[in-house]
């Protein structure tokens, strides 16, 4: 793999970026790579995704040079091009695992988009955030509405319209970040979400995360519906017969993710 390094341990997947470009700069191949490595894991097996990048940044987004050259100027070409990228976007935002991002240095662009693609964020304090497309006369296009659903309109207005970087600690007060941390490293937040993922009824929080992602497209109605449907689900599982026997028997459970 070009661009990414994939390991699975305890299962858990710790996806690390590395394009081989200045500041980590995104590619077609980037996404397109991702899509693959994500289509190709194994959900009886990992219940856990680390997203995070070498370097001293994450990524300050896509290298625009692609958009240049004759070939890629023809519009139909450029579409397909986005439409990979989104599609791999949109492929890491659904897994039915937990996911989360561990972010350092810049976070630009479609680097950014990335990030927001994971159910969590843990940030560097010396983070940097921004969607810079608007002064490059662009349009900020590989899952916007995902930003509008964590900040609402007006904050997203003003990081898409101003074109301007914004810090980790706005952007964890405004909802999109998670947790805040000096740790470079980010060992203490590994070592807590891999404990999270070995302890938690997998099945669960599969159901409950879908429920979630549903939330926003479907009526009240539709939701309770849902709602009452994956519960039935989670009821009939072996997980579910453990959480309670073991609660009766003051031990701690053992999840098989069945």
């Amino acid at each position: 793999m070009k661009h990414w390094k994939l390991d699975i341990d305890e299962m858990l997947a710790t996806l690390t970026l590395n394009t081989g470009k200045k500041g980590n700069r995104l590619t077609p191949d980037t996404f397109a790579e991702l899509n693959k490595i994500l289509m190709s894991l194994n959900f009886e097996e990992v219940r856990g995704l680390i997203l995070k990048a070498d370097g001293n940044d994450f990524s300050q987004g896509f290298d625009l040079s692609f958009l240049l050259t004759s070939k890629n100027r023809d519009l139909l070409t450029i579409h397909q091009i986005f439409s990979i990228c989104n599609i791999a976007l949109d492929r890491l935002y659904n897994l039915p695992i937990p996911t989360i991002s561990l972010i350092n240095g810049s976070c630009i662009g479609g680097g950014f988009l990335m990030a927001l693609a994971t159910d969590f964020r843990a940030a560097n304090s010396n983070a940097k955030f921004g969607f810079p497309e608007v002064k490059q006369s662009l349009v900020v296009n590989l899952g916007l509405k995902r930003v509008y659903q964590l900040i609402g309109e007006c904050r997203t207005k003003e990081l898409v319209l101003l074109g301007s970087p914004v810090s980790s600690e706005k952007l964890m007060e405004w909802g999109a970040i998670n947790w805040l941390t000096n740790d470079d490293g980010f060992i203490n937040f590994i070592q807590l979400f891999e404990k999270y993922i070995t302890t938690v009824p997998p099945l669960a929080v599969r159901a409950n995360k879908k429920l979630i992602q549903k939330i926003p497209t479907i009526t009240m109605e539709e939701s309770t519906e849902l709602e009452n449907m994956l519960q039935m689900n989670v009821f009939q599982s072996s997980d579910f017969q453990e959480a309670i026997r073991s609660f009766l028997e003051k031990r701690d459970p053992v999840f098989k993710g069945k």
